[in-house]
């Protein structure tokens, strides 16, 4: 029987209350009290940031095609547009937020803050004081979000919350800075090419069409990459492309010359051997290699 990918299912912000609010944080029992066990495991693609932070327990959810190991005291950062799919097999517990990236605008120095929140990654292990101050304050975004009746009043309490728990992560982010030390010129940098690379990588792929973009020499453009990531400029391109043909792949029945078209590929053979050379096997190989999300 051919195999029949199951879809990614996109996520919209939806408050259950008055979207203007746009920050919503419940418990992990709430949040399995509110949809079915089905619902909670399909693969999803929001348009809204969720955070979810372990606090006993342990599970294996998937970003982007990757397991992740999270064990109490992580935490999971999900970036608008990137697929994820929850993992209960196991029993655990914690707390789940999420919020329109607008939120982040609202907040005084929000610019800066967007800025800082992108740097973060997928998942990371918190110490047990920070976490501890994340419980507070999420316990406290869930205490108010009950009890502040006015709209306007709720979300601006809100997003200052939210803007602590944020900037308490970036904190230890930035703790493997040496004192002193804060992010580089070259990353500023790259921070303006990846969100170049989202917006412009299925239609170009040529590391000189983004140092163009961004009024920068290639030589700089590679030296910020590598900086950032340890890969080149055309690596960070390769692999932003194939992350979306794994996700074309996995949860559509596109045909693989549809997909290499949707990708600007024109011959349908150079975007097999681009698939095989970044991933290690044939598109057809990775398809059916998914057939266990089914």
């Amino acid at each position: 029987m051919p195999h029949h990918p199951p879809p990614i299912a996109p996520l919209a912000f939806r408050h259950p209350e008055d979207d203007r609010i746009g920050i919503e944080v419940l418990s992990i029992a709430q949040l399995r009290q509110r949809a079915s066990l089905t619902a909670l495991s399909r693969i999803t693609r929001a348009d809204f940031f969720r955070m979810v932070v372990i606090t006993s327990g342990q599970t294996q959810p998937w970003i982007d095609f990757h397991p992740v190991s999270a064990l109490a005291n992580d935490y999971l950062l999900i970036k608008p547009g990137q697929v994820f799919r929850h993992d209960f097999s196991q029993t655990w517990h914690g707390w789940m937020v999420v919020f329109r990236p607008e939120r982040l605008h609202s907040i005084g120095n929000g610019q800066a803050l967007a800025t800082q929140i992108d740097t973060l990654p997928d998942h990371c292990s918190l110490a047990s004081s920070v976490l501890q101050d994340v419980e507070v304050g999420l316990s406290n975004m869930q205490r108010d979000s009950a009890e502040v009746i006015d709209v306007p009043t709720r979300q601006s309490l809100l997003q200052l919350q939210l803007s602590y728990v944020l900037l308490r992560l970036c904190l230890v982010q930035a703790s493997g800075l040496h004192p002193g030390q804060s992010p580089s010129r070259a990353f500023a940098h790259y921070e303006r090419f990846k969100k170049q690379l989202e917006k412009d990588f299925a239609k170009h792929h040529q590391v000189q069409h983004f140092s163009a973009t961004l009024g920068l020499s290639v030589k700089s453009l590679n030296r910020a990459c590598l900086e950032a990531t340890g890969l080149s400029t055309k690596s960070c391109i390769n692999q932003r492309i194939a992350l979306e043909a794994k996700r074309l792949l996995a949860h559509t029945a596109l045909a693989v010359q549809a997909i290499a078209i949707d990708l600007s590929f024109e011959d349908p053979t150079n975007f097999v051997k681009f698939f095989k050379r970044e991933v290690g096997m044939t598109p057809g190989q990775f398809r059916a290699s998914q057939s266990f999300t089914a």
